[in-house]
């Protein structure tokens, strides 16, 4: 069995062969004829590209040194796979006739036999044209005539037939008598000019010019077809449609749809088979006659162009009549029994393409889908049948579904294999199309046959609705069905955005419910991102719609709200299934359900909740990608040299995300001993800082790990560190100092620093052997919450600690001494104070005189807060000070400030009324400003019933409004004893105390600073921005200072002060009166990390995860301390230490002392 030869062989072996073609035999090293038969073969198997082509031709063309048989058997294999291009058809024409190079006329012969079998597969169907006067001249060849005259025969136009080839042709017929290729040509020449008498000389036997060689054809059309499977472009017709179009490959099966011939034409007229190109068309459009049979438009592209841009109505009934009686025939076929014949196929394709473009239905091709879809298999033509389908014209279509779709449907569900697909798709197009033309003829639609319709879409939208339904109902409906479903909503959507809908015409049908909710909870990725993507294009549509002043009806608005709220409450707002909110659904899920799925999730894992398993991180879809995506930032945190304490076990919460930030990472300084604790996990370490720099050890004095109340606790939200601290507070409680810790599990556990500082002395001890960790700590409380705790606070005079948790209240322990000089406490009152939130992230007290206890609700706050999209640190919480002794006099102080500080310490100062102070070279990426109001709608946002939130821009639409923002009216500012500041996202707010029984509490002015560590974003510190809130406090009462701490890195140090001023007070009737009021206010004095460590690249590139202040070693107990040391610890373990103190000009000052 021979070789077969791959193209990259097939070059060689040319090269082979014309190196032989010009050696002589008796020279040649080796047979030539197995590299003939190599290429012989490649060409039979896999046909000749036309490089090949043209080498070959190149060889048989010429005279050579090969024998006969071999040029002959090379000249029957060229089997062209492409178009054989005009370069190939000028070679071969060259090489006919005599001449001293020319081939052999036996080669000539079988060259023009090739001509014959290729002349329908030119690249060029005008370059035998042209070259038509050449092959006419050799028709005295006898050898060649009759091959010659096939050919001519072929190729011959009207504008070839000249009367001196008449006369010669009439030259050669008396010398060759009755040859019947010279009266076959002549027949032909007849054809164009009957009236032409030729004598007797036509009437002898004419040849019918067959094919010469059937099987060589059928050869070359499997192999084109075998071909054409990966180029597209094999056998098509002109791709611009600007020819008219031939059978190639399958010119042997028998078409019942004619060509296009014109037989008619004249001198003056033109034939559209003269037409090769869009500029020849354009300058002949209105000579053109048309062909014989006009159905030939049905395939012809050319004809179909003509007739659209001169149309005729003598044509359209010609083509009718045609139609009709061709497709009647195929209705009585089949009723009588017989089935349809192989015809209707290509008629019905032929039908298609005509529809498709002219985008008209025939009246007979409708007459003809009523009559047979009844009739119909469900599976024959179905491509073609719904194609025409989708053409039906629009009106109502109750009466269209009667007629046509009810016949369709059932027949295709009855036998087609993937039924649902086809029909979902036939609704897409005619979806489209009806849409279009609603937007299309908006403005011509007038009178009672106006809203017909809009109505027939609406109800095509509705009965399909209906169909997708049961389709997804259907368990065995498959992926690229309902992504046919998907694709039809999308479809839906899009064309309310064409251009064809400036005017909002189209009416906005949304999808059934079931079908929206059917497909939100889907198991496949893909389908929920395009979901969720038709819901946004409805969402953006609603829009253009409202803004152009289109009503919907409210039903509409706050279906689609519904549809919105609940796939938020889903994926984002971890509140599945809720209904309490404006017109959520709640998904349709059963109020009554919903406790068997919370307890059938309990039952696999306590830790699962029902209303946030179907959120990003824990979806059964989605929570890979969010696994994925935390993943990819903690990897990223590792390559930039961000050292993580802990890596997140999964799934990602807000809530989890802020434990893991807080677990291991929290700081605290003693105000009695020289003790620095940070907690890691469920331990704390104790250092002992150095004096004077506040440097720390590189090991801890000792380790203590916290006891467990109960093993096992529930209540926990970080399943890998059940019993990890989440915040630590250290004060006094009465007059010993504790410290006191909160877990996750719930536990809350205090004790004595007296007791740690001890332990610090024994290991001094150089006898002691011990351990750190060896040490007995006894535990001063112990108690469970039951939930997660977080908030924690110590009430100094009630003796109380208050803690917040994962709960909707808070628990107080109050404590009582046995005798004033005892240490130990006889009994604990606890107490839980509902406060009607969820996780309060933070407490704080209020100490005053009375020793009462009292609690903010920062989830009722009306403090406008910014939106944040990452996960909150230590939550700050409000700071309040009665100790006036230590407020500034802004009167007093402000002549000094600006000979006291120096460049490297100062960032903005500023006070109250309003001005801002003297600013020493202050750096362009730093900003601040300071409003003051006496109106707190500025900054306190209106009271509601929901939660933070819900207070967010909507995205769902209320009746005809997009979004409702609407203001509500302004509760009044709570009563304050004392002044109140507090911190949002960015801003600073003091809230002045409750002093004139008669006065509104709204009176009172509000000192505000924005943006107060504002700093242009740079490369060292971009990771450190998206903690950009402030989540840290601490205070220093004996200064009266406050430090406030963004997670960024970032610290500002603020100085209260107080101002006398005199304002106007209403005296109850109708008059006014002049009193002095004291204004509370605070001044920015520092912004830590100095600028000049900024510019050093001192501050880490990683977030402040805690901040201690306490006094300076050697202090304590010395009344009002005025030296003090702030520490502030990042999570690369990098910690910046500060002195803070009062010169006795009492002048602030901040100076940095060791990183």
């Amino acid at each position: 069995m021979e070789e077969e030869i791959r193209p990259e062989s097939l070059e060689d072996a040319l090269s082979t062969l014309a190196e032989a073609a010009s050696t002589p035999a008796r020279d040649r090293k080796r047979k030539v004829s197995t590299t003939v038969d190599a290429i012989t073969a490649s060409a039979f198997n896999h046909g000749l590209d036309s490089t090949s082509l043209i080498a070959v031709v190149g060889i048989v063309t010429k005279k050579n040194e090969l024998d006969q048989t071999i040029n002959t058997t090379l000249v029957k294999n060229l089997y062209p796979l492409q178009r054989v291009s005009s370069g190939a058809v000028l070679v071969v024409v060259g090489s006919l006739g005599s001449g001293r190079g020319k081939p052999a006329s036996s080669t000539q012969v079988a060259l023009v036999r090739w001509l014959v079998l290729v002349q329908e597969e030119l690249q060029d169907a005008a370059c035998l044209s042209a070259l038509y006067g050449v092959l006419f001249s050799m028709l005295d060849t006898i050898s060649l005539r009759a091959s010659l005259c096939h050919l001519l025969a072929l190729i011959t136009e009207r504008k070839h037939v000249k009367p001196f080839r008449i006369q010669q042709l009439l030259a050669l017929s008396r010398f060759a008598v009755e040859d019947p290729a010279l009266v076959g040509l002549l027949n032909v020449y007849g054809e164009y000019y009957p009236d032409v008498v030729v004598g007797s000389a036509s009437s002898g036997k004419s040849s019918k010019f067959t094919y010469p060689d059937p099987e060589w054809r059928s050869r070359l059309h499997s192999i084109q077809e075998v071909h054409a499977r990966s180029d597209a472009a094999i056998h098509t017709a002109d791709p611009n449609g600007f020819r008219v179009a031939r059978q190639g490959a399958k010119r042997s099966k028998i078409s019942v749809v004619p060509g296009l011939h014109t037989h008619c034409s004249d001198e003056h007229s033109v034939a559209l088979e003269n037409v090769d190109s869009v500029n020849e068309f354009v300058e002949k459009l209105e000579s053109v006659v048309l062909p014989n049979q006009l159905v030939a438009i049905l395939k012809d592209p050319l004809l179909q162009k003509y007739l659209v841009l001169k149309p005729s109505v003598t044509a359209t009934k010609r083509i009718e009549l045609w139609l009709s009686k061709a497709l009647e025939e195929e209705i009585k076929l089949i009723r009588d029994g017989f089935g349809m014949t192989s015809h209707l196929s290509e008629v019905l394709q032929g039908l298609f393409n005509y529809t498709r473009y002219t985008k008209i239905l025939l009246p007979s091709a409708i007459h003809f889908l009523e009559m047979y879809l009844p009739l119909w298999d469900g599976v024959s033509n179905t491509a073609e049948i719904f194609g025409l389908l989708a053409y039906l014209p629009i009106s109502l279509f109750l009466d269209v579904r009667r007629r046509f779709f009810s016949a369709a449907e059932a027949a295709v569900i009855m036998h087609a294999s993937e039924p649902y697909e086809s029909l979902v798709a036939l609704y897409i197009d005619l979806t489209s199309r009806w849409a279009q033309h609603i937007g299309s003829n908006a403005s011509d639609r007038s009178g009672a046959d106006a809203n017909t319709p809009i109505e027939a879409f609406i109800e095509l939208i509705d009965h399909v609705s209906t169909l997708v339904l049961s389709i997804l109902c259907n368990p065995t409906s498959s992926g690229s069905t309902v992504s046919a479903i998907l694709r039809f909503y999308q479809t839906l959507a899009a064309v309310l955005f064409t251009p064809a809908n400036k005017s909002h015409s189209i009416p906005i049908v949304l999808p059934p419910a079931q079908v929206v909710y059917l497909l939100l909870f889907t198991s496949s990725l893909s389908e929920l991102s395009r979901l969720l993507a038709i819901l946004a294009s409805y969402k953006q549509a609603f829009e253009a719609s409202i803004s152009a002043t289109i009503r919907h009806p409210p039903a509409t608005t706050n279906r689609f709200n519904g549809y919105l709220m609940d796939a938020c409450n889903l994926f984002w707002r971890s509140l599945a299934l809720r209904k309490s909110d404006a017109n959520a659904f709640g998904c349709f899920c059963p109020e009554s359900v919903q406790p068997s799925l919370r307890d059938y999730l309990e039952t696999l894992d306590p830790e699962y909740s029902l209303v946030s398993s179907f959120g990003l991180s824990q979806n059964h879809v989605l929570s890979s990608l969010s696994v994925a995506a935390l993943r990819a930032l903690e990897d990223q945190a590792d390559e930039e040299g961000l050292d993580l304490n802990t890596r997140h076990a999964g799934p990602a919460t807000r809530r989890s995300l802020t434990k893991l930030d807080k677990d291991g990472r929290q700081t605290g300084l003693s105000q009695v001993h020289n003790l620095y604790f940070v907690a890691y996990s469920d331990e704390i370490w104790v250092y002992q800082p150095q004096f004077p720099t506040q440097e720390l050890p590189k090991e801890p004095s000792f380790i203590f790990k916290l006891p467990l109340s109960t093993p096992g606790l529930p209540g926990y939200i970080d399943p890998q560190n059940p019993h990890g601290i989440n915040n630590v507070v250290i004060g006094f409680l009465g007059n010993e100092e504790i410290i006191a810790v909160v877990c996750d599990d719930g536990d809350v556990i205090a004790h004595y620093t007296q007791d740690f500082n001890d332990a610090v002395e024994r290991r001094q001890n150089p006898d002691s052997l011990d351990a750190p960790s060896d040490d007995p700590f006894p535990v001063f409380f112990h108690a469970n919450v039951g939930m997660s705790a977080w908030g924690l606070a110590i009430h100094t005079e009630a003796r109380m600690i208050a803690v917040s948790a994962n709960s909707d209240g808070i628990t107080v322990f109050a404590f009582a001494l046995a005798k004033e000089e005892e240490r130990s406490f006889q009994r604990t009152q606890r107490e839980d104070e509902a406060t009607g939130c969820s996780g309060g992230p933070g407490v704080s007290n209020l100490d005053d005189e009375e020793r009462t206890w009292k609690y903010w609700d920062i989830s009722d706050s009306r403090t406008e807060v910014k939106d944040s999209s990452v996960w909150y640190g230590n939550t700050g919480r409000p700071l309040s000070d009665d100790h006036e002794e230590s407020l500034y006099d802004n009167e007093d102080e402000g002549e000094d400030e600006d000979e006291e500080e120096d460049e490297e310490e100062e960032s903005v100062m500023g006070g109250y009324p309003g001005t801002v102070g003297d600013i020493h070279e202050r750096p362009e990426d730093f900003r601040s400003r300071v409003y003051v109001s006496n109106s707190p709608s500025k900054f306190l946002l209106p009271p509601q019933t929901s939660t933070l939130a819900d207070r967010k821009d909507r995205l769902f639409l209320d009746d005809d409004r997009v979004c409702d923002n609407t203001r509500r009216p302004i509760r009044p500012v709570p009563k304050l004893p004392c002044p109140l500041l507090f911190a949002s996202v960015a801003d600073i707010y003091l809230l002045q105390p409750w002093s004139n029984p008669g006065e509104p509490a709204s009176c009172s002015p509000i000192v505000a600073l924005a943006d107060s560590l504002y700093q242009k974003p740079s490369e060292h510190t971009s990771r450190c921005n998206v903690f950009d809130r402030f989540n840290l406090s601490a205070q220093i009462p004996d200064l009266g200072v406050i430090v406030l701490a963004s997670q960024k890195g970032r610290v500002a140090v603020l100085a209260l002060t107080q101002v006398q001023t005199q304002v106007s007070e209403p005296t109850g009737d109708s008059f006014v009166r002049k009193v002095v009021r004291t204004v509370f206010a605070y001044r920015l004095d520092r912004i830590l990390p100095f600028h000049s460590q900024e510019k050093a690249g001192q501050r880490p590139n990683a977030p402040l995860l805690g901040i201690a202040v306490g006094p300076i070693q050697g202090t304590a107990g010395e009344g009002r301390t005025r030296r003090w040391r702030l520490m502030l610890h990042y999570l690369d373990y990098t910690v910046l230490s500060y002195e803070i103190g009062k010169g006795r000009d009492d002048v602030l000052g901040v100076q940095n002392l060791i990183v």
